[in-house]
């Protein structure tokens, strides 16, 4: 089924607003309206605009979509003079908002239920508009800044289909203007929020509501360039030998295989992926998907092997580098920024659903993230730590090193009590782990620091060499250098891991780990042996010089300054020249798309 044809297919899934809900449609209604019912204090608002979207859409009860929406008024602020008037508790049992996104969310679904479906509110049309007023407060008052991508066009999005809506034109302006802004910032920074398999869907979800609904053409316009950036940014990372997202990336909650969230959708209407069975769409899908052209994504698609560079900050280390072949992709981040990045990553050929190879350091004893646990906002989340990072790349190669001091404030932690602290170097349980001579190594076996050893996957082979341990924080603090171990207690996820362990309990003190990877293809034994001793004769170190980590591998070099908690300097690594903001082997590739539309 082509793109084009599968986007077509989900608009018309909907039957008209005057049309009552078939069986299958009304099964989905009756288990959504169930949920709600059982929800108790976990209700939350965004599961109740959603059924009123859907509910609306296919021509469901009035009287439960009037219940629904009262429901959903009580859980908005509306205390005169309040600063979050307008916004809504995301779980009813929530005294105060807490989540201060949620009246975009809510606001999201509204708008697309709006658009998209005209008068198929009927009699509750009087409540729902008077909720949507009051929720334009709320939108606007939030404080967004540009670098959180997903809110911030979502916050533009919402507004310029508030204003269309309710007959506010100052709503839409303020909304062209914050996507003129983020146009603006995308071009000096890059995307904050890049190649997130979560945020990327919901990025599209606003571009493609904007550019189907927005009335002026000039919205319609900015729109586009939205889409082009964000779907440019898939394109170049999409590793097309396993059919997904490949490369470190902003905001992954899938630890072990880094895929899906409402991309899956968006990347099966441009033909990536199988589309979705027709039990998993509902009518909320077709108005938010909107298939690139091939122009935007294939001249970079079927460019291998590829390297990308590409900006997600203006400090040093916030660029990204993919470097991709037919067999493997090998990514990295030079600084980590959120609680939920993966800031090294490996993904093999073959199933899209077998894991990654990626590195964590965490504090829940949760290496694979399973565990969930609410975080500040309530959501049961499983997040790792925020380390100091500093990394560089070149192509196959990288060298990363990585501190953690857990005596910093609180407020820097995903969760307020820790149970460990942890590094984690997670890989396929279906790969082997061996050292330099090809012998597999059991559980239990370490890594000593200075050596070297070998994930096996096929035809391709990981180089892992551990820099620090006897020069590190350990050894200047009188305890004894840390090897990781290895575990293989993930078998049933289909994953295994080498473990640092540096402390335990609640105040677990500190970690430096630092690693040279390099990825090749190796066909065959020799080809392993011949990777194996080039890779371990590289000249490597590692120096702890009071509160400075000086890393070296090859010409690649990673410096640490601990005191300043800072990146000092990155060597060695692709980067990209003054005024890029994203390049597939060596060619800019975003900042025509932004100059043109900033430009009318």
């Amino acid at each position: 089924m082509s793109p084009r044809v599968l986007t077509a297919l989900l608009l018309l899934l909907a039957p008209p607003a005057d049309a009552a809900p078939g069986k299958a449609e009304q099964a989905r209604l009756d288990r959504q309206l169930a949920a709600i019912e059982a929800a108790g204090d976990r209700l939350a608002a965004r599961s109740l605009a959603d059924y009123v979207a859907d509910a609306a859409a296919l021509g469901g009860d009035p009287a439960a979509i009037a219940k629904v929406l009262e429901l959903l008024r009580t859980q908005q602020e509306l205390r005169p003079g309040h600063p979050l008037y307008g916004n809504f508790r995301w779980y009813r049992g929530q005294p105060e908002v807490l989540d201060r996104n949620a009246v975009q969310f809510v606001t999201l679904s509204s708008m697309l239920l709006a658009h998209a479906h005209p008068g198929s509110l009927g009699p509750n049309e009087p409540a729902f508009r008077r909720l949507m007023a009051d929720a334009a407060r709320g939108c606007a008052a939030q404080r967004v800044r540009p670098g959180y991508t997903n809110i911030f066009l979502m916050k533009a999005t919402n507004l310029v289909l508030l204003g269309q809506y309710l007959g506010e034109p100052a709503w839409s302006e303020q909304g062209r203007s914050l996507l003129r802004e983020w146009l603006a910032h995308v071009r000096r920074e890059g995307i904050a929020e890049y190649n997130s398999p979560t945020y990327t869907g919901v990025d599209l979800d606003c571009g493609a509501l904007l550019r189907r609904f927005a009335r002026e053409a000039g919205d319609r316009e900015l729109a586009e360039a939205v889409l082009r950036c964000i779907w440019t940014d898939a394109a170049a990372n999409w590793f097309e030998p396993a059919r997904k997202l490949g490369g470190s990336r902003s905001r992954d909650y899938d630890y072990l295989r880094g895929i899906g969230g409402p991309f899956d959708f968006q990347a099966a209407a441009a033909g990536w992926l199988e589309p979705p069975r027709p039990d998993r769409l509902g009518p909320r899908d077709g108005p938010r998907i909107w298939a690139p052209p091939a122009a935007w994504t294939e001249p970079i698609r079927s460019q291998t092997p590829r390297e990308v560079v590409q900006r997600w900050g203006a400090g040093l280390g916030m660029q990204a580098v993919h470097w991709q072949t037919p067999s493997y992709s090998v990514g990295s981040s030079g600084a980590g920024k959120a609680f939920d990045d993966k800031v090294l990553a490996v993904t093999f050929a073959g199933n899209r659903l077998d894991p990654m190879l990626y590195l964590v350091m965490e504090s829940q004893s949760d290496p694979y993230g399973i565990s969930k646990a609410p975080d500040s906002n309530g959501h049961g989340k499983s997040l790792h730590l925020r380390p100091l990072i500093g990394c560089a790349q070149s192509r196959d190669r990288v060298l990363i090193a990585a501190a953690e001091d857990t005596s910093r404030p609180k407020h820097l932690r995903p969760f307020p009590e820790l149970k460990g602290l942890w590094t984690h170097l997670v890989f396929p349980s279906a790969s082997q782990l061996v050292d330099a001579s090809g012998k597999v190594l059991a559980e239990g076996s370490a890594l000593a620091p200075g050596s070297c050893v070998f994930v096996r996957k096929g035809a391709v082979t990981v180089g892992i060499r551990a820099l620090v341990g006897a020069n590190g924080w350990d050894e200047a603090e009188g305890r004894r250098p840390r090897s990781a171990v290895l575990r293989r207690d993930g078998e049933q996820r289909g994953a295994a891991r080498l473990t640092w362990e540096h402390g335990a309990g609640p105040s677990p003190g500190k970690a430096l780990v630092a690693l040279a990877l390099e990825t090749a293809a190796t066909p065959d034994e020799a080809a392993f042996r011949a990777f194996a001793t080039r890779f371990a004769a590289v000249p490597a170190e590692a120096r702890v010089s009071g509160r400075q980590v000086e890393t070296r591998w090859g010409s690649l070099g990673a410096t640490l300054d601990l005191a300043g908690w800072k990146t000092a300097a990155l060597t060695g690594g692709s980067t990209l020249a003054e005024g890029q903001v994203m390049t597939v082997n060596g060619v800019e590739v975003l900042a025509p798309t932004i100059d043109r539309a900033l430009s009318r």
